[in-house]
Order: C-alpha cells, then structure tokens, then sequence
C-alpha cells in the first residue's frame, strides 16, 4: 500500500469519525482503528463484519470475559 492510500484511509476514518465505545457510550482508544466489511449481498444479514483492530487488554477483559476465559484455557489444554 502506498503512502498516499494510507493517508486517504486516514481522512477517511475521521470524516466518517468511527470509534468504539462500551454500552454506555464511553469511548474506548484503538491503536489500529475500525473497519467495516459488508458482505451482505453474498452472504446475508450475517456477512456485515466488524473489526476492532488494536483493542487494550482491560477493557477487552472486561467486555468479552468468556474469550479471555476460553483463551487461558485453550493454552492450558497444551
């Protein structure tokens, strides 16, 4: 990817202004940013995708403790 590409995704995410926030509306800082990938049309309702790139560990922990849990789990089966 060239560097002008790069810099256009980047003017490109603070016009849409995209974030993650919990359920109560606070935002929580990515070091990778959001994407959005819509494969409705192929697959259905199901094929919208939403990734959260360079998502912090407390908040992580604290919002998805069943995949932390299933995680530590995974590595002491090893």
């Amino acid at each position: 990817m060239s560097s002008t590409s790069g810099d256009k995704k980047c003017r490109l995410k603070k016009h849409l202004k995209l974030a993650i926030r919990d359920a109560r509306g606070g935002e929580i800082a990515s070091s990778g940013g959001v994407q959005i990938m819509d494969y409705c049309a192929e697959l259905g309702p199901e094929g919208l995708i939403v990734e959260i790139l360079g998502f912090p560990y407390p908040p992580y922990e604290e919002l998805f403790p069943q995949h932390v849990e299933a995680y530590g789990q995974h590595w002491k089966k090893k």
